[in-house]
């Protein structure tokens, strides 16, 4: 991200690149994957650069031992993690829990795709099917029962564009590019939207919070937005991962109504307790005052910046700040009373 702001000189990210190489061959690994989009395609470019520009490469060695004393040898392959899961989908196929597909009409859940600006469009040759038709995600959305949408803006950016959003006066314009694919993909009703960049997923989903706060707009059906997950959520998914576990209730667009469509029947409660460390509140034998408890709940719902959603279950975060069976599990009999006046404040 510090290369492509203008932040990070070119012969610096070489370097930093370099050190990424050392370290995986000091580990006695010879292939290289990426899970960020930006630094799969820094990896690519650089990699191209070093064939073509040899001279370039023995600075960067140069650079690298005289930093750190370390030496680095080419990785054998380089692949997006996106390609390695897209490797193996019909193997997820097989042992699918679940499938991407609506549990009450039976038919198949429509999904948008965006693939990350860098996976393709810098070296089409890199990425799965190139960067006019890439299939990397729509593969796995077929494999596992779903129906790809297409719309015009499909290949448009996410809206992150490194300087449109970490200069704060040019998020105008990263807000716009959003608002634009949004609004284009929004007539054909998809359930949700699956990317393989991790900058892409938090931009689509958070924007459309901002939007909604903004404009009153929201993108899906019933009022609400459309949920934005991770290929590897999507994955989890499938092969039946409970979706708190996978920190799904981190998002800003509620995923409930996905889940039900897919027929998801973890309980609800789960989503504000695995994020919640019993042990951080509890020392020496001795649980932790509830009013502690809860506000440690309460403090997790707050990163979703969803105020109405404590509101709505301070009974239930109560309950499961008071609750014997939780305080057992973790070894511990007696259950604290409540300072409800604390609470009230709280």
């Amino acid at each position: 991200i510090g290369y492509h702001s203008d932040v990070v000189p070119l012969e610096t990210i070489m370097t930093v690149v370099a050190r990424q190489f050392a370290l995986m061959s000091e580990a006695g690994y010879e292939n290289f994957t990426s899970s960020c989009i930006t630094s799969f395609g820094i990896y690519t470019e650089l990699l191209n650069t070093w064939e073509e520009f040899t001279e370039n490469e023995e600075r960067t060695r140069e650079n690298l031992f005289k930093a750190t004393g370390r030496e680095f040898k080419i990785p054998k392959n380089l692949s997006h993690t996106s390609d390695v899961i897209f490797h193996h989908r019909e193997e997820i196929a097989q042992k699918a829990k679940r499938k991407l597909v609506n549990a009450y009409t039976g038919e198949p859940l429509k999904v948008v795709e965006h693939i990350g600006c860098h996976y393709a469009k810098i070296f089409p040759k890199k990425g799965v099917g190139g960067s006019e038709f890439p299939y990397v995600l729509a593969g796995m959305v077929e494999s596992w029962g779903g129906e790809i949408v297409d719309y015009p803006e499909r290949r448009h950016c996410c809206g992150f564009g490194f300087r449109n959003y970490l200069v704060q006066a040019n998020r105008g314009y990263s807000i716009a590019n959003s608002h634009k694919k949004l609004e284009s993909m929004a007539p054909y009703k998809p359930d949700f939207i699956v990317c393989n960049c991790p900058g892409c997923s938090m931009f689509l989903d958070k924007w459309q919070y901002t939007l909604a706060e903004m404009e009153g707009t929201t993108y899906g059906q019933n009022g609400a937005g459309i949920p934005v997950l991770t290929y590897e959520e999507m994955a989890g998914l499938v092969l039946g991962y409970d979706p708190w576990e996978l920190g799904m209730q981190m998002h800003q667009v509620d995923v409930e109504p996905l889940l039900d469509k897919m027929g998801v029947q973890e309980m609800k409660m789960g989503k504000y307790c695995y994020y919640f460390d019993f042990t951080s509140v509890c020392r020496k034998g001795n649980v932790a005052p509830l009013e502690v408890v809860a506000d440690n709940i309460r403090r997790i719902l707050l990163t979703r910046r969803r105020a109405e959603v404590i509101r709505q279950h301070e009974e239930q975060i109560l309950q499961a700040a008071q609750s014997e069976e939780r305080l057992r599990r973790f070894g511990f009999d007696e259950e604290p009373q409540p300072k409800s006046d604390s609470l009230q404040q709280n």
